[in-house]
């Protein structure tokens, strides 16, 4: 790695181990928190095969996040009973879970985590939710493909740092405010 590759002082650095032998970035995902709880998913949902299949992919060149359909579902409703409380009309959009907000008013917007092994991507709201003309999105989808189970795109990984050490297998990542030059 290069000199200008590593942390700032002060950082709180988060590690997970790469999973080895495979072509991206994969990681073992254990379970996803909605507002500092736990979802009843099974970890195994999340877990790679032997033949290649599922898992939890961090792709850089995939701008949304997307989870398999059946754990997906699991997250919406923990999103939707959040936002049930607001009285807000779900809409079709450009997104699985939209919501009307003509008022724009001010609302409480739910954090969620990847707990991978040995550390946890903490999401601020502005990483999950897209604000449109008169509303707002849930920026994760369902998916039905087998390759991966949940694969977790850029925007979600915008102001860290991620750094990806391909020699000893891991992946470290902080919080980092990023601007343009920096």
């Amino acid at each position: 790695m290069g000199n200008d590759v590593g942390f700032k002082d002060g950082q709180k650095i988060h590690h997970t181990l790469l999973l080895p032998g495979e072509s991206h970035y994969f990681v073992t995902l254990e379970g996803i928190s909605v507002q500092g709880v736990r979802l009843q998913i099974d970890p195994g949902a999340f877990a790679r095969t032997p033949d290649h299949n599922g898992g939890c992919l961090l792709d850089t060149g995939s701008p949304w996040t997307a989870i398999h359909r059946k754990e997906y579902d699991i997250v919406k409703s923990a999103m939707q009973a959040h936002f049930s409380a607001f009285h807000l009309e779900q809409v079709p959009g450009m997104f699985d879970l939209c919501y009307l907000n003509r008022n724009q008013q001010r609302l409480p917007y739910p954090s969620m985590t990847f707990h991978f092994h040995g550390a946890d991507l903490e999401l601020d709201p502005t990483q999950l939710f897209l604000r449109t003309l008169d509303g707002f999105c849930f920026i994760v989808g369902p998916h039905d493909h087998e390759f991966f189970s949940v694969l977790i795109g850029s925007y979600m990984q915008t102001n860290r740092r991620f750094i990806y050490n391909t020699r000893d297998n891991y992946v470290a990542f902080a919080r980092e405010e990023c601007k343009l030059a920096s």
